[in-house]
């Protein structure tokens, strides 16, 4: 998902649900998975860009 366009909640879970269910997963055991629609990535973004522009000014 692009982080320019975060998802809805229930579309990311319905998405990550399908990828456990599916033999790609098959490795994966004992983690934990944020599924949030890209809100912490974002939130991420924007505070490393306000560093770059307080940085530059």
């Amino acid at each position: 998902m692009s982080l320019a366009q975060p998802g809805s909640v229930a579309v990311c879970i319905a998405s990550t649900v399908a990828f456990l269910c599916s033999d790609a997963s098959s490795y994966i055991t004992g983690t934990d998975i944020r599924v949030d629609g890209g809100t912490i990535a974002n939130i991420q973004r924007l505070a490393r860009l306000k560093q770059q522009e307080a940085g530059s000014n």
